[in-house]
């Protein structure tokens, strides 16, 4: 009998969970109008860097779309060192730093319509900024790709790993003993706001 008793009450409270209605926090935990907070996160020299919320924004630059991240952290003194990844547009897809590769001799595009990307990471104690433009020619020097656009929240997402070198001079000078380059890795962002123009 008691088997029985314990065998209908699991019925009844298995029936009474299944019979739920769809409650408002599911609405809206499935809004995707509702973004997170904005993060940026890449490893330098084996250390992870972190941005996040309004240390993390996107701005336009000439003809280029920039995603800056201010980092200030234990590693800096708290001194604020900044990222900066540009961009030719706002699209999903691959971008790669050596645009040369994606001229089609067959078919010419212009260079402005060109999906690219390039790099800049300016430290706390420098008057210069290491740039994946810093080379003789222009090579692969890394990449970016945006993931996900999602236009109803107007965020972003995506991927990019860089490698840069340090100038050869500055002010007309020499850089002398010439800096390493650096290698940005394993970098992410996630739920970076942009605005469409109105």
């Amino acid at each position: 009998m008691r088997k029985i008793k314990q065998l209908v009450l699991i019925l009844i409270a298995t029936a009474g969970l299944l019979s739920c209605e769809a409650e408002k926090i599911d609405e809206v935990v499935k809004d995707d109008s509702l973004p997170g907070k904005a993060i940026l996160r890449f490893q330098l020299n084996g250390i992870t860097r972190i941005a996040k919320g309004d240390d993390v924004k996107v701005f336009l630059e000439g003809n280029f779309i920039t995603l800056q991240a201010t980092i200030k952290d234990v590693n800096t003194d708290f001194s604020p060192v900044v990222l900066k990844i540009k961009m030719t547009k706002l699209a999903t897809g691959f971008y790669p730093t050596n645009y040369t590769s994606l001229i089609d001799p067959q078919n010419p595009v212009p260079i402005n319509q060109l999906q690219y990307t390039y790099a800049t990471f300016k430290d706390r104690d420098l008057t210069w900024e290491y740039s994946t433009q810093n080379v003789e020619t222009i090579t692969d020097m890394g990449s970016l790709v945006v993931n996900t656009i999602n236009v109803n929240a107007q965020y972003f997402e995506g991927t990019f790993s860089y490698t840069m070198n340090p100038p050869k001079e500055v002010n007309g000078l020499p850089l002398n003993p010439v800096p390493s380059p650096i290698k940005i890795e394993n970098g992410y962002f996630e739920y970076v706001k942009y605005q469409t123009s109105n």
